[in-house]
């Protein structure tokens, strides 16, 4: 008797070179992005991290000195920029910006690579770019939360989603990526605890048994805590405790 069970579709057998894999997303962000450089106007939102990491410069404290409900780590990522390439250098937060854009496009696209083949790789990252990217020309050039919280989200959800598929992933290695998620945004916690409530009912269902997808998944909290702590640590340390907890409790 044939067996007319469905098997899932093998990846589409299409070799793309690495120079365009990598290539062609790049110079998608640059094509996006490198047009606005110029631009004077600042973005709402960029003007008050640049505001505050300048205050921060003079001495004072985010959520303090400076009030925006924000998550730190933009505000001491344009304060580390500025120390470097000085005061109000708006080219290197932006150039930053492009980095990371990129690199949201490129891990989306390998995994993606990894599961279907090099096009579906190859498609991911383009659609992952110009979907985060293709807005108006101050928000497409612009250093905002998201742009520099999505790379980490992206590889947070990669590890949890190869997890709960069955393959072996230790929670450090999906730890610190939601860590600096979250000291980007907030947000960005929120989403990853969703993908570890998933993986959890998923791992549980797979293997009838709850110890190991919990104690797995408390391994992944605990280690992400003590992440998010040390990169607050800072802050904590300067006496803005109280201000951070205002902001967000």
């Amino acid at each position: 008797m044939p067996n007319t069970a469905k098997s899932r579709p093998g990846p589409i057998d299409i070799t793309i070179p690495r120079w365009v894999l990598w290539g062609v997303p790049i110079a998608l962000v640059f094509l996006i992005r490198l047009p606005y450089f110029g631009l004077t106007t600042l973005n709402s939102d960029e003007g008050l991290y640049a505001v505050t990491a300048r205050i921060m410069q003079e001495g004072g404290l985010p959520y303090r000195d400076a009030w925006d409900h924000a998550a730190p780590g933009i505000f001491y990522l344009y304060y580390f920029i500025f120390n470097i390439f000085g005061a109000w250098t708006m080219g290197a937060v932006r150039l930053a910006a492009l980095v990371f854009h990129a690199a949201a496009g490129l891990i989306a696209g390998n995994e993606l690579r990894r599961r279907h083949g090099d096009l579906a790789g190859l498609v991911a990252s383009t659609l992952t770019i110009v979907a985060t990217g293709g807005y108006l020309p101050a928000d497409a050039v612009a250093g905002l939360t998201e742009v520099f919280m999505l790379p980490f989200l992206l590889q947070a959800a990669v590890w949890v989603i190869r997890y709960a598929e069955g393959e072996t992933v230790r929670p450090w290695q999906a730890a610190p990526m939601i860590a600096l998620a979250a000291w980007f945004k907030i947000h960005g916690l929120l989403i990853v605890l969703f993908f570890l409530a998933a993986a959890f009912v998923v791992r549980t269902r797979m293997h009838r048994n709850w110890a190991e997808p919990f104690v797995h998944s408390a391994a992944v909290l605990l280690i992400s805590a003590a992440t998010y702590f040390i990169l607050v640590l800072p802050l904590f340390i300067s006496g803005g405790l109280n201000a951070y907890l205002d902001i967000y409790i």
